[in-house]
Parts: C-alpha cells; sequence; structure tokens
C-alpha cells in the first residue's frame, strides 16, 4: 500500500484500477501516440484510465458528465464531451477526423450507441462488462465485417507484479485515487441502493472495523 494513501483510499484502488489497466493495455494494446475515447470518464474506472492512458503518452478523449469535465481534463483528457447534451460522434470526428484507436466502454448497457463508428480502420472497441442483465457487450460480427475489433474486459485477479506497478503510480502521485466515502458497515444495505439507483457519485468503501 502506498505510503500517501490511507486503507480507506488503498481499498477503492483495485477492483476500477484493475478494470482499466486490463481495458486499456491488455485487451485494448493502447500505445504511446494513439488517440482513445474512454466513455464514463466520471466513474472511478474511468478515471484510472484517463490517468493511465496520459502515463502512457496516448491522446484522450473522454465523455463525461459538464460536472466531471474540469476534473477530466485535470486527468489528462484533451477532449471532453458530455453525453447529457452533446453530440458524441460529431465532436470527436472534430477532434480524430480518423476516429480513434481504441474505444474503451467503462459504462456499457448500450450507452454508447453506434460506439464502432467513433474507430479509425482497423481499430478496436473494448467493453468492461457490468453486471446489469442482458449486458452483452459488443456486437463481434459486425465489427468483423468493418474490419474492426472488440474486446471485453473486466477486473481480473490481481497480480502483486501489477498491483505494484500501479501503486508506483499512485505513491509518486502521477496517479490519483478515486474520491470516497466512508460508510459504516451496517449502511451496507442503503449503500446497494444508492448504486441501484444511480445516485452515487464517489467510490463508497464500507468500515468493517475502526
Amino acid at each position: 500500500m502506498p505510503d500517501n494513501l490511507d486503507f480507506a483510499a488503498a481499498a477503492a484502488v483495485p477492483t476500477p484500477a484493475l478494470a482499466a489497466w486490463t481495458g486499456l493495455f491488455d485487451e485494448g494494446g493502447l500505445v504511446p501516440g494513439q488517440t482513445v475515447l474512454i466513455h464514463g470518464g466520471g466513474s472511478a474506472v474511468g478515471g484510472f484510465a484517463i490517468q493511465f492512458a496520459r502515463c502512457a503518452g496516448a491522446r484522450i478523449a473522454t465523455t463525461c458528465g459538464a460536472d466531471n469535465a474540469r476534473q477530466a481534463r485535470a486527468q489528462g483528457a484533451e477532449c471532453t464531451i458530455d453525453y447529457r447534451t452533446g453530440d458524441i460522434h460529431k465532436t470527436l470526428r472534430q477532434w480524430a477526423p480518423d476516429g480513434v484507436d481504441l474505444v474503451l466502454d467503462c459504462i456499457g448497457g448500450g450507452s454508447l450507441p453506434n460506439g464502432l463508428d467513433l474507430l479509425r480502420p482497423g481499430g478496436i472497441l473494448v467493453a468492461i462488462l457490468t453486471l446489469a442483465p442482458g449486458d452483452a457487450g459488443p456486437d463481434h460480427a459486425a465489427a468483423a465485417q468493418r474490419g474492426l475489433r472488440t474486446a471485453m474486459a473486466y477486473s481480473r485477479m490481481p497480480s502483486g507484479e501489477l498491483l505494484g506497478r500501479i501503486a508506483s503510480l499512485l505513491a509518486a502521485g502521477r496517479v490519483r485515487p478515486p474520491a470516497i466515502d466512508l460508510l459504516p458497515l451496517a449502511e451496507v444495505a442503503g449503500a446497494h441502493e444508492s448504486l441501484q439507483q444511480g445516485r452515487v457519485r464517489r467510490k463508497q468503501v464500507l468500515q468493517v472495523a475502526g
């Protein structure tokens, strides 16, 4: 655990950080100089993805709410698109006329319609699977017909080596953990209800013991 994190902050790191890393690098193959759209930059996964992509030397666009745009830019996004009011396809094509190398969908559930249209030829769309019923990820067959690629990512079982690399980035201040709400264990039911209703703005951490 990095010295600049306490236990509560550290508890909020592994799941979203590993999902972001897997989507960008293990499945997406992101390399320096490439362009990436991170759909859901205001989420914990999206926040880590923006920061990891910046550290890797990529150029970054992201979708997020207007209230998260400043944070996304501070984390390294060049282009922020308000998914509520903006035209994602038009704005992204203005920023990357030929399309991006990688689309990382951190939200899922069909919230990024026609995501394949945002890719350059040979690009890849990586979707981080959710627990929502019916969230089957991208259409692999449709992508293949267009010369595009798709993949699905998830938080893999952590390896000491990868968590060590992430911890080093956190310790050096190159990556920051998500904001958290520390809740007593007795409020676990309410925490789940808030998640299900989409009312959570920060990462929820349950305190089991003092």
